[in-house]
């Protein structure tokens, strides 16, 4: 999706990973350079990961309470777990426990 064929880039890039391109994604960090390429499928991507979108899947309740358990301790959280935590919840358990770590912050 965001790669493209190697055609002999020139320049400096991140890191020549041992996978193929699909693994490609916004867990991905950019370190320096202009893209990386992969030599399993010979194929390079020029995507920033950081502007790739963070998609909200539904996810359980307790994995959610983890993640703001975790923030709560000073534990850094990806972009994709802030956003999951960082929003209004309908469960009445979600609301409390987030409701209370905010109080704790006070």
């Amino acid at each position: 999706m965001f790669s493209s064929e190697y055609g002999g880039y020139a320049g400096e890039h991140t890191k020549n990973r041992q996978d193929t391109s699909y693994t490609f994604g916004a867990h991905h960090l950019r370190e320096a350079g202009g893209y990386i390429h992969y030599t399993l499928d010979s194929r390079v991507v020029q995507q920033d990961p950081a502007r790739i979108p963070a998609r909200l899947p539904s996810a359980p309740a307790w994995v959610i309470a983890d993640l703001m358990l975790s923030a709560h301790r000073g534990q850094p959280l990806t972009p994709a777990e802030t956003a999951l935590v960082d929003r209004k919840f309908d469960s009445a358990s979600l609301q409390w426990l987030q409701r209370t770590l905010s109080d704790l912050e006070k």
